[in-house]
């Protein structure tokens, strides 16, 4: 039987990638994630912080990365979200649209929609990944979604769906070129609109923009020049 190829999954190749680089010699590499998130107001324009220590305080549920680590990008998503006033924005849910049963107000359900005109800039240090990635790629809208009636042959509506459907790749996408974040590094992730508008939840509602990236975290993978 002749010798075949071993077919590999584009994690598994990046993961025989980063064992290979010098810079992270002797590390350990696992597979891992960040989740960033921005309280949304009336804006043109925001930033999200990748660092632990960068800006504000990270909001609750956020995973950014500490100055110590590198964290290589593999997949990257763009998401929105609400939570009531007093709750603990680590319970908000990612909604890959604004699905007006969730953000009811007929105002605020407008200005998030705009958010799907905008484009994403991703520049670390020196390097520029995107100067204008379009935010459009990110919506998602599926068959069922929350608060849609659900029917049945022969009994009609009957119920609503209680959430919308998902998958642990809904609004994911592989991103190329890959993304090396380090904790040595100085980065920007900046969301641009068309124009400012108001997404602001409701008077006793938040509504968060939440970016979310899958890939391999590296402990330490920023003290060796890792990520630069």
């Amino acid at each position: 039987m002749e010798n075949q190829v071993p077919i590999m999954t584009p994690d598994r190749a990046m993961y025989e990638w980063l064992t290979k680089q010098s810079k992270y010699a002797g590390l350990k590499i696992t597979q891992g994630y960040l989740r960033l998130l921005i309280l949304l107001g009336s804006t043109g324009s925001f930033k999200f912080n990748i660092m632990n220590d960068a800006g504000s305080a990270p909001i609750a549920g956020e995973n950014r990365l500490e100055r110590s680590d590198a964290f290589c990008a593999t997949q990257h998503g763009f998401f929105i979200g609400k939570a009531a006033s007093g709750q603990n924005p680590r319970s908000v849910v990612e909604q890959s649209f604004a699905n007006p049963f969730i953000f009811t107000d007929a105002t605020e359900n407008e200005a998030l929609n705009t958010l799907y005109n905008g484009q994403l800039k991703i520049q670390i240090s020196d390097r520029l990944y995107f100067q204008k990635l379009d935010l459009k790629r990110f919506k998602n809208v599926g068959t069922a979604q929350q608060g849609l009636n659900m029917t049945q042959p022969g009994v009609g509506i009957n119920d609503q769906y209680p959430a919308s459907e998902w998958n642990p790749k809904t609004g994911l996408y592989e991103l190329t070129p890959h993304i090396e974040f380090s904790g040595q590094s100085t980065p920007e992730v900046e969301v641009t609109l068309p124009a400012s508008v108001n997404m602001a939840g409701t008077a006793s509602t938040n509504n968060y923009a939440i970016l979310y990236y899958r890939g391999f975290y590296i402990p330490d993978g920023a003290k060796l020049g890792g990520g630069k």
